[in-house]
């Protein structure tokens, strides 16, 4: 994705005449202002254990005497009691932002619970105006862990005088945060901030900022210097414990087949040639039937996601649509979609938008279609 298309998600919501429809076009970074008459934006997410976030713009404007303090306090007044164009505009580009963000990362994300405000702060002197609404699916949630990352596919951008927040939600801490915040709350730890800070202008790369939150007992206790581990661990537990009972059963059956776990167990003898043996009444030992024992884990589970992928495609002609993947592997559509991002960031395959679908192929394979809108030309 171009530079251009990664300042689409703050040109939405920061230029009110950008038009939708299938001429939409994301100017350059560098063309992305704070509206006339503000001085700073501030981007202030709040995250949440269900991957929701309660996304807000504020705008402030510096109010140096008495006059302008009265206009900005008339301003307020009719911006909170009537719908103005500002923030018709607002609700309006939100709706567009979630389309993209469903596009982008494969969850199905809503915009609702708008509101807006405006004040002054006479102590600051200065005055605010906040709109904001709740995103649905915003982040990716997963067991214990949310992560906001894939939302930002193709990078994000914040431009002189503008800096984005991150919020944790009640029972969060924040485990990580990249690139390292030029701020945060408690600057001698993250897990204990309730906010971190990026501050512009400054481009983020692909997938970043990336923030990751679990529960705040869960990241003070591994934090560094606390004497617990890392936030992951957790989640490694069942494939540790997976590990350890598939060795067990490899283990208990090479036992019973060399005789040793039945002699232990008072089973029947051996013949002389040490094959166990069984006996029934009225009849001579004779030795059992061995069939093969099943495989304790089927081959493509044996194989890593990317790999798993890989043989997909190959068993496919090189190319598949990428809500086949999902369907053939029983994988979430985020996590197919994550997975498939980074796949083609290491070359592995290619991504193609092709109307409302995703074309998955391997170097080579790549079908003649028409690229994304937001492209370059």
């Amino acid at each position: 994705m171009s530079r251009a298309a990664a300042a689409v998600v703050v040109a939405l919501l920061l230029v009110p005449s950008l038009a939708a429809g299938p001429a939409l076009s994301a100017p350059e970074p560098a063309s992305v202002q704070t509206p006339d008459g503000f001085t700073e934006t501030t981007f202030r997410v709040t995250v949440y254990e269900n991957g929701s976030a309660t996304w807000a713009i504020e705008h402030q404007t510096p109010l140096t005497n008495e006059s302008e303090q009265e206009t900005f306090e008339a301003f307020a007044e009719e911006f909170e009691n009537n719908e103005t164009e500002l923030y018709v505009d607002f609700v309006e580009q939100a709706g567009l932002l979630t389309q993209y963000g469903t596009n982008q990362t494969g969850r199905a994300m809503g915009a609702r619970t708008f509101d807006r405000s405006a004040s002054v702060n006479p102590v600051q002197s200065t005055g605010t105006v906040r709109m904001s609404f709740l995103w649905t699916n915003f982040a990716n949630a997963t067991g214990e862990r949310v992560v906001v990352s894939d939302v930002f596919q193709g990078g994000f951008y914040i431009g002189q005088n503008q800096s984005m927040v991150v919020e944790r939600g009640p029972g969060l801490g924040f485990a990580e945060a990249q690139p390292s915040p030029d701020s945060r709350s408690q600057p001698g730890s993250l897990a204990q901030s309730e906010t971190v800070t990026w501050v512009g202008e400054r481009s983020f790369t692909d997938r970043r900022p990336y923030v990751e939150l679990g529960p705040r007992e869960v990241v003070l206790a591994n934090e560094p210097g606390s004497g617990g581990g890392s936030l992951l661990a957790g989640d490694m537990l069942p494939l540790v414990v997976g590990v350890v009972v598939l060795a067990l059963g490899a283990v208990a059956v090479a036992a019973w087949r060399s005789g040793v776990a039945e002699a232990a167990l008072g089973g029947g003898g051996t013949d002389t040639g040490g094959t166990p043996t069984e006996t029934t009444p009225g009849s001579r030992s004779r030795a059992p039937s061995q069939p093969e024992p099943e495989p304790a884990v089927a081959d493509d589970e044996l194989l890593t996601d990317d790999a798993r992928v890989l043989k997909l495609l190959e068993a496919n002609g090189g190319r598949m649509k990428q809500v086949d993947i999902v369907d053939a592997t029983d994988w979430s559509k985020s996590k197919v979609s994550m997975l498939l991002s980074e796949m083609e960031d290491d070359g592995e395959i290619s991504k193609l938008r092709v109307g409302r679908e995703n074309i998955i192929s391997l170097a080579g394979e790549e079908p003649d279609a028409a690229g994304s809108p937001f492209e370059e030309e």
